[in-house]
């Protein structure tokens, strides 16, 4: 297994400026961390400043997240979105990417989620010609913020029998909670299809409070730094040893405040999970 760090956990430092990508890149390289997921939302004309910090601090990029948004009633449009996600997927691609994290667009007022859910999966069938093409493999993520329609390992399951066995999944190990879904139970049931894992952490909140989201449970839920929540992220590691899991542990940060220090937090709490220094040439 290898560590990596999400940029999305930095995504309000970046939407604000107070930060851009290339240095993102660099101040993860001072961190010990050698490898990336990039989000293709947060990249806007930097590719080529964002290939060149790549190159420079060598961090490698094993997952790369896309947004695929036809949840729209509108056949033309949804054709028309479609085709600029298969686009993307060239640039994925091009930054040496393996794996691309599908993310469904939000249904919105008056659409049927689980139809959206169906023009989905018909939109990531259509694309793995492309993405077999690229060398690169689709996967999708039980999500927190859609725990009804994608937060359960059966959710997730009956996309990828939908889809077909080329399409796996990035298993989210904090999300489970928003679902009520126990996690290693869950990745027992998803472990076949699993190809890469976010390491995510909440804590439970007071009604009221800001920057959270609801659980199935009633309960509401924020975002904090790997280990001060109550995702059971010591099981999950566990059960991934078990399974010879061999891929990236990426690291998501999704709380208010200063992102640096909480991924900071995160990287030692998964390093001492790991049972030492996590290094460019270690693990």
């Amino acid at each position: 297994m290898h560590i990596s760090v999400m940029v999305y956990s930095f995504r309000a430092a970046l939407e604000r400026g107070e930060i851009d990508l290339p240095r993102l890149i660099q101040r993860l390289r001072e961190l010990d961390v050698a490898h990336v997921e990039l989000m293709d939302s947060l990249m806007g004309e930097q590719e080529d400043a964002v290939r060149k910090a790549l190159a420079e601090t060598e961090l490698s990029v094993p997952c790369y997240d896309l947004v695929c948004d036809v949840a729209i009633h509108d056949r033309a449009e949804r054709t028309k979105r479609l085709a600029r996600f298969r686009q993307r997927l060239t640039q994925a691609a091009a930054f040496g990417a393996r794996l691309v994290l599908v993310v469904p667009g939000l249904p919105g007022a008056g659409i049927d989620p689980w139809m959206t859910r169906q023009w989905f999966c018909e939109a990531l069938q259509a694309c793995l010609p492309d993405a077999a093409r690229l060398g690169i493999t689709l996967t999708i993520e039980n999500l927190g913020i859609l725990a009804d329609l994608y937060g359960r390992s059966e959710h997730i399951l009956a996309i990828c029998d939908a889809v077909g066995p080329e399409l796996k999944v990035t298993f989210d190990a904090g999300n489970f909670l928003l679902a009520g879904e126990d996690n290693v139970a869950a990745l027992d049931r998803l472990a076949p299809r699993v190809a890469h894992v976010h390491f995510k952490d909440w804590k439970v909140v007071p009604p009221g409070t800001a920057c959270a989201y609801p659980g199935v449970d009633g309960r509401l839920y924020q975002g904090t730094a790997l280990g001060d929540g109550i995702a059971n992220l010591r099981g999950v590691l566990g059960r991934l040893q078990d399974l010879c899991y061999g891929g990236a542990i990426s690291v998501e940060y999704e709380g208010p405040g200063e992102p640096d220090a909480a991924v900071c937090r995160g990287l030692a709490h998964v390093r001492a999970l790991l049972g030492g220094s996590q290094s460019k040439s270690s693990l």
